[in-house]
């Protein structure tokens, strides 16, 4: 990215710079992504989840908050070249040729991440 910076400005170097930047979105979305598996089923709450695993819980939905603003860092970056530079859209593509982080299922960590939250608050008088 330093490289590209140097250079002068152009469509084609904007475009690697975001695009760059795009994919350290991507890495950083699965990383923390892989850091909230790791924390296993305590970090979920369940109809049986102890207040005794907020620690896990908190830990869990903070990996998961984390994920989602990086794909959502990604995808804004990613719309953005898209949009200005119509040259790269058949290098990303666009519709159904989009790339398969796209179709990324976080609606299941938007709901978990909400349930986490309240079920916390409710049970326990504790906010994460």
């Amino acid at each position: 990215k330093e490289k590209y910076s140097a250079m002068p400005v152009t469509n084609d170097t904007l475009n690697l710079i975001n695009l760059t930047d795009a994919r350290l979105e991507m890495l950083e979305a699965e990383r923390y992504y892989q850091l909230f598996e790791n924390v296993g089923p305590a970090g979920l709450v369940s109809d049986t989840f102890r207040c005794s695993e907020i620690p896990a819980i908190t830990k869990a939905t903070s990996y998961m908050s984390a994920s989602m603003n990086h794909f959502y860092a990604f995808t804004v970056l990613v719309d953005r070249m898209l949009a200005d530079y119509k040259d790269i859209r058949p290098i990303l593509g666009v519709d159904s040729e989009r790339m398969n982080f796209y179709r990324s299922d976080l609606e299941y960590l938007s709901d978990q991440i909400k349930s986490n939250k309240i079920s916390v608050k409710t049970y326990c008088g504790v906010a994460i």
